[in-house]
């Protein structure tokens, strides 16, 4: 059993920095989308893409091995969690155990919240481009009051206006 939850707990380490990392990178993303840094953003979404997957086979690993220690332990009512182990080792696994716990879980309530910043952002970002496109595509001459046709009428057929008057 001892084996099986020190593979646990270098897998948690190896699990928590990764999520440092995507973490450092989500960070980065808010900064790069706050310079208006299309190019750097599009490069910084590519490291988190690339960091997730690197997280994929770590997950699966920490699966496997929850898996296996729910076996020794003979559970078998719900998934296996960090918390439920804690009950069952001693207390120095204990303490690791849930400190690795409360560091991942911190990493992942902090990366939902940059994320949730980030798609404020963007959202921003583009509320402003779309804005200032219908600003730059409308008509940016001032229109006169009155659009004139030949011989001096107007569209609505009246003679005259300001053009005749002299009020332009």
């Amino acid at each position: 059993m001892n084996e099986i939850l020190d593979a646990l707990r270098r897998n948690l380490d190896r699990e928590i920095a990764e999520r440092t990392a995507l973490l450092e990178l989500v960070e980065h993303e808010g900064k790069t989308i706050q310079a208006g840094d299309h190019e750097e953003l599009d490069r910084t979404l590519g490291r988190i893409r690339d960091r997730l997957a690197e997280l994929t086979p770590i997950e699966g690993e920490r699966n496997d091995l929850l898996e296996r220690v729910a076996t020794i332990l003979g559970t078998t009512t719900g998934p296996l969690t960090l918390t439920k182990i804690a009950d069952h080792v001693d207390e120095t696994q204990r303490d690791g155990l849930l400190a690795q716990r409360d560091e991942l879980r911190r990493l992942l309530r902090e990366t939902m919240n940059r994320n949730r910043q980030n798609q404020y952002l963007l959202r921003f970002a583009s509320g402003m481009v779309s804005e200032t496109l219908d600003l730059l595509m409308a008509n940016p001459l001032p229109t006169p009051r009155k659009t004139y046709g030949p011989a001096g009428t107007t569209g609505s057929g009246e003679r005259g206006g300001a053009l005749f008057r002299a009020e332009v």
